[in-house]
């Protein structure tokens, strides 16, 4: 592909392409290509910079913007290494990661401090468990089983799997207060094999458990975590990442995004462009740059259906062809071709027709088909045209050219007229009157 053809951009991409842009190409394909790859490079950025002001409007201490180099250094790397080794990378620095994490995971037993918080109920299996509860008293909900698990390694991130519900847990539920989410420490001894969860393989003496109702939205159940969270003992501090981690992590997510788009080197040098342009904490250039995504997503658009419109094009004559070796095909001098079937009942003329399918000639992936009853007088004009010139039959099929379908039609049109009996008085229902 050649970069020199930018015949489009300016449309949504002016400050780049002003250096840039050559004399507009007729050329279809190179236009449709053209279009695509810009609006993939302006889509990258797009979702890059969705994401960090979405962050920074609900967790401002979270909101931040790539590195540049390093996030470019990824990009480059997918590029030039490829898939395979490049989702290798990744794979290992999530071991890396995880390993560095559970190394650090608490030894001691945080039950005892636990159980002096306040509200906390522990039981005599050596369970603990407390309520968070929805502001209006009337919404508690009285749980007989877990509908959802969130399973934790306290004091960490780390997540674990659950697969089925302990038993214990269950057990607790059945006689557990009126709530909207429940958080159960679980010590390691009341686990079994069919739970499928495994702390003691990490070294804990319990694991804590969030059951929570299916109705609760994604928002409410943050905020029962976070209540737990604040109800919390103090535990061991685990770090998370280092600083090399975090350098490995940036350049990955440029490498991420190479691959999601399937990239190259031409969408490499835009992608640099738009991040000179758009990737800063300003949120009107936060605004310019969602016009210029919507602008980029027009034009593609209509680069692609100006490619259609020209492959259909081309394929018209053989359609048509086609269509005109059907055994009973006629023509007119127009181009309309057309089939009378004499199969049934009075044959009348084409004005009487009370029923129509339209379909469109072409390609399978492109083919739509529309039906809709129509009264005697709602027949389109060019069918009203082709009425005296047409036999008195039964059932018609007529197929019309693109040329009379007007400048924006690209494809014939066939239409499958029928006449439809009048129901008569022996055809209407017979209602019985009421005699009760």
């Amino acid at each position: 592909m050649n970069s020199r053809y930018l015949c489009i951009l300016p449309l949504f991409l002016s400050p780049v392409c002003a250096q840039q842009a050559a004399e507009p190409s007729t050329n279809v394909w190179q236009r449709f290509h053209e279009t695509q790859l810009a609006y993939e490079a302006i889509s990258l950025i797009d979702d890059l910079m969705s994401e960090y002001h979405h962050t920074r409007k609900n967790q401002p201490e979270a909101a931040r913007l790539p590195d540049r180099e390093t996030f470019m250094d990824g990009f480059r790397y997918a590029l030039e290494i490829g898939e395979e080794a490049t989702w290798q990378r990744m794979f290992k620095l999530k071991q890396e990661r995880r390993a560095f994490v559970l190394e650090q995971l608490p030894k001691v037993d945080f039950l005892p401090a636990h159980a002096a918080q306040p509200d906390v109920t522990k039981l005599g299996n050596g369970l603990q468990y407390d309520v968070y509860s929805a502001e209006d008293e009337t919404t508690n909900y009285r749980a007989r089983r877990a509908h959802r698990l969130i399973a934790r390694v306290p004091g960490s991130e780390i997540s674990l799997y659950v697969s089925s519900t302990p038993e214990a847990i269950d057990d607790a539920l059945y006689d557990a207060p009126r709530g909207r989410a429940w958080r159960f420490l679980l010590p390691t001894s009341l686990l079994s094999k069919a739970d499928r969860l495994y702390p003691e393989k990490l070294g804990l003496k319990a694991v804590e458990v969030v059951a929570v109702r299916e109705s609760m939205e994604h928002e409410e159940i943050e905020k029962a975590l976070k209540y737990f969270d604040s109800k919390q003992p103090p535990l061991p501090t685990i770090a998370m990442s280092t600083p090399e981690f975090d350098r490995e992590d940036a350049i990955l997510r440029g490498a991420r995004a190479a691959l999601w788009a399937d990239a190259d080197v031409h969408m490499l040098t835009r992608v640099e462009a738009l991040w000179n342009l758009y990737v800063n904490d300003s949120e009107e250039s936060y605004k310019k740059l969602q016009k210029e995504y919507s602008a980029a997503a027009t034009a593609c658009w209509q680069a692609r259906e100006e490619l259609t419109k020209a492959q259909h094009r081309k394929l018209t004559p053989d359609i048509l062809a086609a269509q005109e070796l059907i055994p009973g095909t006629q023509k007119l001098s127009n181009g309309v071709l057309y089939r009378v079937f004499q199969t049934e009942g009075q044959n009348k003329p084409l004005s009487e027709a009370r029923y129509i399918e339209q379909e469109e000639l072409g390609p399978e992936s492109y083919l739509r088909v529309r039906d809709r009853v129509i009264s005697e007088l709602d027949l389109p004009d060019i069918l009203k045209e082709l009425t005296p010139q047409l036999p008195a039959a039964t059932k018609w099929q007529i197929v019309i050219p693109p040329s009379l379908r007007g400048k924006d039609a690209d494809l014939p049109l066939l239409y499958r007229l029928y006449l439809q009996k009048t129901p008569t008085a022996k055809d209407k229902p017979q209602i019985l009157p009421d005699i009760l």
